[in-house]
């Protein structure tokens, strides 16, 4: 996953293989893309079988347990929200996973017309990336830690 050996304590981490992180970045868009266009029922798909959905509610373990959550968020029909993914850190954990660490700015305004271009949160992703049987990188895990919220 690297193309370099792990770097001493205190160093940077070892870099990333351009294509894992292509890989990924498509990952975590497409995890975005799915919610803000009505299509988050879909998003278990991005999730390994046993996949952890954490900071949303009560845990979601497993994909039948994130699909319900998808539904439900697909099925909001009236909220239009824009899931912005920022300053992506990527660590290869040398067990075959990616550790992974994002800024996510949340644009949400419920109703028909046009709301304000205000953030709503912004919040830290922690993911785990499993490189599944099938080629294709899924969140192992994936943890929301508000860190502001609009009032």
């Amino acid at each position: 996953m690297t193309d370099s050996a792990p770097n001493p304590a205190g160093a940077l981490p070892a870099r990333i293989a351009p294509e894992v992180r292509l890989a990924i970045e498509a990952l975590v868009a497409e995890h975005a893309w799915l919610i803000d266009h009505g299509e988050a029922g879909r998003i278990a798909d991005l999730f390994t079988d046993d996949g952890r959905l954490i900071g949303l509610g009560p845990d979601m373990v497993g994909r039948e347990a994130i699909k319900a959550w998808g539904l439900a968020r697909a099925a909001m029909t009236e909220r239009t929200s824009r899931h912005v993914c920022t300053n992506l850190r990527l660590v290869d954990r040398g067990d075959g996973t990616v550790e992974g660490h994002a800024i996510l700015t949340v644009y949400r305004h419920d109703g028909t017309q046009p709301g304000h271009p205000l953030p709503f949160a912004v919040a830290d992703y922690a993911d785990v990336y499993r490189l599944g049987d099938d080629g294709h990188w899924r969140f192992g895990e994936r943890k929301l830690a508000t860190v502001f919220v609009a009032r």
